[in-house]
């Protein structure tokens, strides 16, 4: 019994720094040894012993194209777990499901405070190792993303070398009269140069790996750096090395490269398998990254529940119903590939949601203003799309007493970003909160 409450420890505490870290579901998991299923693919793993019990843990290691550098954020966070376990007296039973002690708080520690202790050693790691290896201070690039200069947020590249220019591309060199230091007291002076660099990057070199880097002017878009950062709208930067990503950083916190459309992918997989989640692929590439924002569901229009949503919004005058539109097919030629792209954005510029059928791959209705019940508490994390959106498939999963409906909802954020609720991930946190019931003694799961 102990044993398996100490497990359940475990994958909770893994389950949370995923979180952390960003990463997508099971990109870590802990295993116990007598389980029968084998290292997943693109997994690798590494055994560890606590309490006199061996596990198995894995980590990712095979990312989609453009985002390898994944591995080194999610490797270094499974050698920190592994340090843990390295040392002998670290877990231990302590009683009422108590396992590893706080020295700091001189408490025991909950899975959850387990996790921001270890996300933030990566943290501090992941600072020092963009220190020692390339000679940037992490604190001064957030300082200036953070920055506005006349109302406006920073947005842009920067790019950081060492040797010659020529070997970078062209660009406007500047020559300060006293060089200008990429460090903190001058970020300033940086977030205002910044403010010229529009598709250019602002331009900082160093002459060898043993000098800081200094202001050199703005490098023009064909030019290209070893070492780059791209500063987002809300503050988050992306450091890329030799052009592949590899972390987000925002103030202190680091992060996994975002892949959201492998994500989104993953999430859709996982709710209505892999064949009939491919198919919707097409939609999600034409949405992406659209300028205002948009939002898409995804359900099957003969279920029960389904159905009566659907009635409910077309009667009440909230969603358009819509014939003869299909999702194109991935073979399809690229005339008309682009015809459907440029659909779906140009519908887009209307407020509301696309709703598609997964099983069939029709276009429902569009411009889908939708409604819910607030069952759970919101995200104050996430926009009043996601929110909305999230309360829709969180009040059809209520509604629905075959407890059978699959569904999903993506939503695309103005900054490129994508978010994903599903079906499965709405009921599961309904199971767990069944306070809803009482309130809302109609809907039934």
């Amino acid at each position: 019994m102990e044993e398996s409450l100490f497990f359940e420890f475990l994958c909770e505490f893994v389950r949370k720094l995923e979180g952390y870290l960003r990463a997508s579901e099971n990109s870590l998991m802990i295993q116990e040894c007598n389980a029968l299923s084998d290292c997943k693919e693109n997994h690798s793993r590494w055994i560890v012993s606590a309490c006199g019990q061996t596990y198995k843990l894995d980590f990712c290691v095979a990312w989609p194209k453009g985002f390898e550098g994944s591995r080194f954020l999610l490797e270094l966070a499974a050698r920190e777990i592994r340090l843990l376990f390295d040392d002998p007296n670290f877990f231990r039973q302590g009683g009422d499901g108590h396992w590893c002690f706080d020295s700091y708080a001189h408490d025991w520690h909950t899975p959850e405070t387990l996790a921001r202790a270890v996300y933030e050693m990566i943290c501090a790691r992941t600072f020092q190792w963009l220190h020692d290896s390339f000679g940037l201070d992490p604190l001064s690039i957030s300082r200036v993303a953070d920055m506005a200069y006349e109302s406006r947020n920073a947005k842009g590249e920067i790019s950081f070398h060492t040797g010659d220019l020529l070997s970078v591309g062209e660009g406007i060199v500047a020559y300060p009269h006293e060089p200008v230091l990429f460090t903190e007291e001058n970020a300033r002076f940086i977030r205002k140069q910044f403010a010229g660099v529009g598709e250019n990057s602002l331009l900082f070199m160093r002459d060898d790996s043993n000098q800081p880097y200094a202001y050199a002017g703005y490098l023009g878009t064909g030019g290209k750096t070893f070492l780059s950062v791209w500063i987002k709208q809300d503050g988050m930067w992306i450091l890329s090395v030799d052009g592949c990503p590899i972390l987000q950083v925002k103030s202190r916190d680091v992060f996994l490269p975002e892949d959201p459309i492998s994500q989104t992918r993953y999430c859709l997989r996982t709710e209505f398998g892999y064949r009939a989640a491919e198919k919707l692929t097409p939609v999600l590439k034409a949405l992406r990254g659209h300028k205002h924002g948009t939002s898409v569901i995804f359900l099957n229009g003969e279920d029960e529940a389904s159905r009566k949503m659907l009635d409910r919004l077309e009667k009440a005058g909230r969603a358009l119903r819509v014939e003869g539109v299909h999702i194109i097919d991935k073979s399809a030629s690229k005339k008309k590939r682009e015809s459907f792209d440029r659909m779906l954005g140009d519908i887009a510029n209307v407020d509301g949601a696309f709703i598609f059928d997964y099983n069939t791959r029709q276009l429902l209705y569009v411009n889908a203003i939708v409604d819910g019940v607030a069952l759970l508490p919101g995200r104050t994390e996430c926009g009043a799309r996601h929110n909305a959106l999230e309360s829709a498939i969180t009040t059809l999963i209520a509604s629905d007493s075959s407890r059978k409906v699959k569904a999903a909802a993506v939503i695309f954020s103005e900054d490129g970003g994508i978010s994903t609720v599903t079906a499965t991930s709405s009921r599961g946190k309904l199971e767990k909160d069944v306070s809803w019931r009482a309130q809302f003694p109609t809907l039934r799961m």
